[in-house]
């Protein structure tokens, strides 16, 4: 027997159609509600396996309110929607569904969100498990050690970093002499103690600190809060204002924390991130919450015993990690959130989605990945989908028989099979053509290849990692990618800030591209002067740090002294143009319908020929898939190429 479907629908006949498609496949359906409240009942008295949403039922709460609920239980559900807008949609991700399914839907997309739904509950459900494995196992191992308290804190810190995204911890020891223990992350592999003590206005009063630990040791033992939610709470409260203020906090996640002598403490995570905790970090912690209390007591009995002073910061002797992101520069909470999923997932064999702009250092996360796993000392082959001719992608990817295609003059090894036993990346995914993503996903499902021209199937042993600078989200509303293939991709992202969303990280990745500069023309390193460096933050750097790395290789090369200053970035600013054609402005087009009329000039220049020799997409020396999209992104159809509509 399949899974049993509940289904969440105010429009009978739509309910009563997908409920005839479900049981028709073998699905079970335990019911169908019209409202959440019966939802919930139902929910409780069947317990289904799935649950389709209408995400706009009619009247309060809507849909998106039941799949928080779902959410919080770890019940897979999947959204049916119709023409949502923006900030529907935008509201209904936050909840992190396992699929939508977008009306008047197919059969087939019925059934094939429902098997995605089951693939991905399922492997959140193991990642969970051997994540609580994992720290469980460190955990203990903490508490066996001879070791003193600082130290202790110290690999627990080390412990929770890559699956926890914290950037401040509190440790409450609910002790009058040692009331808060705290910790900032100052770069990848570093942390500061915090002067919670004394002078400082985080050491509070007893009646500061009762204010400050009510929340967590009078209402749940765990819970969390973001945005809004959490700067809510801050307002009321000397010392959870004062982080707010001095370490800009935006999120928490809190345990109660059962101590000994009759007291209870607690362990807070902050975030400058607005949306960093999640309920599937609730749920670590719940998993690992009997040997987080044996160590956090075990800590609190020493510093009531000791009272030792802590160290005034620690690091982590982590020598492969420091040689992988030596070349990674920064320390902005989004870049270490990114460099934190990457050491996350590395031990795991599932396939990565990579997403960031061009330029925004996607390979540098790539590389963590792969040299962390446990398929480190395997082959790892690269291959930019978009560098790739459309006639040859298939054979580049799989390889072909001697005999398959004009040219094929012998057998050719795919970078499948190049890369078995280790990790492929497939940078550019989002350029794939459709019929070569449909293989992919069989080779993600079946765990095997056919060469080009072939007739025998061959076993791969390769991990996926993929990366892409497309939105896409939009590439599937769009029908240029494959929802199965996006949720197979999907199931870990990892985002890549650009560098306009850490600029904090600007001066002193200029400065080691300086540096790198010097040491490749053998002259005296050069600085940029205060003026310049302003102007560089200020900057919105659309190429990342690729651009950022080749004008300051300019501005070296340029600059006839040690301090570089006086160059401009070359950007048009706000309010300027050069005019290069004298016109009034009413007749300038914009760049849409310019590109429109280029790509139009050169279809009818290649009567109409797309791809391959002679077509317009080599004319235009951009790859047929990006044609394609923006040919259906610009309204470009057939009818402007033939007299005949037909």
């Amino acid at each position: 027997m399949k899974e049993s479907i509940l289904i969440v629908e105010d429009q009978f006949i739509e309910a009563n159609d997908l409920r005839s498609t479900l049981e028709m496949e073998g699905y079970l359906v335990c019911g169908i509600a019209r409202s959440v409240a019966r939802a919930l009942e139902l929910i409780r008295s069947k317990a289904p396996d799935i649950v389709i949403i209408d995400i706009l039922l009619q009247g309060a709460p809507t849909g998106i309110d039941l799949a928080k609920q779902l959410m919080s239980q770890n019940m897979p559900f999947i959204y049916l929607s119709a023409n949502s807008n923006n900030s529907t949609f935008n509201e209904a991700k936050k909840t992190q569904p396992d699929g939508f399914l977008v009306k008047p839907f197919r059969k087939k997309d019925v059934l094939i969100a429902l098997e995605i739904a089951t693939y991905r509950s399922r492997y959140k459900r193991e990642l969970l498990q051997r994540h609580a494995t994992w720290l469980n196992g460190l955990l203990s191992e903490v508490y066996e050690k001879e070791v003193p308290a600082e130290e202790k804190l110290k690999l627990m810190l080390k412990a929770f970093q890559p699956l926890i995204p914290f950037e401040l911890l509190l440790v409450d020891l609910n002790s009058l002499s040692e009331p808060l223990l705290g910790f900032k992350r100052v770069s990848f592999d570093e942390y500061e103690a915090i002067d919670l003590h004394g002078s400082s206005p985080l050491a509070g009063s007893v009646r500061d600190m009762n204010e400050f630990r009510q929340p967590y040791l009078t209402g749940q033992q765990i819970y969390y809060r973001n945005g809004e939610d959490f700067l809510e709470r801050s307002r009321n409260g000397k010392i959870i204002n004062q982080i707010v203020s001095d370490f800009d906090i935006k999120s928490e996640l809190t345990v109660r924390m059962p101590g000994i002598r009759d007291t209870a403490g607690g362990v807070c995570f902050y975030s400058s991130l607005a949306d960093s905790f999640s309920n599937e970090h609730a749920k670590l912690i719940i998993s690992v919450l009997p040997e987080l209390t044996l160590l956090v007591g075990q800590i609190q009995e020493f510093f009531l015993k000791t009272k030792p002073k802590v160290r005034p910061s620690v690091k982590d002797d982590l020598s492969v990690l420091k040689q992988l992101t030596s070349r990674i520069v920064g320390k902005s909470p989004k870049l270490l959130f990114a460099l934190d999923q990457a050491v996350q997932v590395a031990q795991h064999d599932t396939s990565v989605l990579v997403l960031g702009e061009t330029g925004a250092g996607k390979e540098g996360i790539v590389n963590i990945i792969h040299h962390l796993s446990p398929r480190k000392n395997k082959p790892f082959v690269k291959i930019n989908c978009a560098a790739i001719q459309e006639t040859l992608v298939e054979s580049e990817l799989f390889g072909h028989e001697k005999g398959a295609f004009t040219g094929a003059f012998e057998r050719r090894i795919g970078k499948f099979e190049q890369a078995q036993g280790g990790t492929i990346f497939l940078d550019e995914i989002g350029e794939l053509p459709l019929d070569i993503q449909s293989k992919l996903l069989r080779v993600i499902q079946e765990k095997e290849i056919e060469r080009l021209g072939g007739h025998q199937t061959i076993k791969t042993d390769v991990r996926i990692v993929a990366a892409t600078n497309r939105n896409l989200d939009k590439e599937v509303a769009l029908g240029f990618f494959r929802i199965d293939l996006y949720y197979r991709l999907n199931v870990f992202p990892i985002m890549v800030p650009a560098l306009r969303e850490r600029k904090e990280d600007i001066p002193a990745l200029a400065e080691f591209f300086l540096k790198e500069q010097a040491k490749l023309s053998g002259q005296p390193e050069k600085k940029l002067d205060p003026v310049m460096m302003a102007k560089f933050v200020e900057y919105s750097w659309p190429g990342n740090i690729r651009e950022l790395k080749h004008l300051i290789e300019r501005f070296a090369i340029m600059s006839k002294g040690t301090v570089i200053s006086r160059l401009e970035i070359p950007v048009i600013k706000e309010g300027t143009a050069t005019v290069i054609v004298s016109a009034p402005a009413k007749e300038f087009q914009s760049i849409d319908e310019i590109e429109k009329t280029h790509i139009m000039a050169a279809i009818k220049n290649c009567k109409g020929k797309i791809a391959g020799a002679g077509g317009a997409a080599e004319v235009l020396k951009i790859p047929v898939t990006t044609l394609r999209y923006k040919m259906k992104k610009l309204g470009i159809g057939w009818h402007y190429f033939h007299d005949d509509p037909q």
